[in-house]
């Protein structure tokens, strides 16, 4: 079975500047890891992984301040300005937006 990983990212007044993979694209008990570039201006602040819910805006997984949650790991990099997201054993529930 396929899962696929739509990234979007919000805009607006409080967005920061962050580009990304589109759309991910991964198997059940896979692996993936998506890199996401961000201005440098933004080095020194803290970087969040979300997934959007129905319910909520968005639903914090882990942050740059937080390394893992289970099965998700973030890691910034600051000097390429990029952080990077590795979710491993992947679930039908994965499935989803970020």
């Amino acid at each position: 079975m396929r899962l696929a990983f739509v990234l979007s990212f919000l805009t607006g007044a409080y967005s920061v500047s962050v580009s990304g993979p589109e759309k991910v694209i991964s198997h059940t008990k896979g692996n993936v890891t998506v890199q996401c570039k961000y201005d440098k201006s933004y080095t020194d602040h803290v970087k969040y992984w979300c997934k959007v819910n129905k319910l909520l805006p968005c639903t914090k997984l882990v942050s740059t301040s937080e390394d893992t949650h289970s099965r998700i790991t973030i890691r910034d990099n600051k000097t390429e300005g990029a952080f990077y997201i590795t979710m491993t054993d992947l679930t039908k529930d994965d499935e989803g937006q970020y």
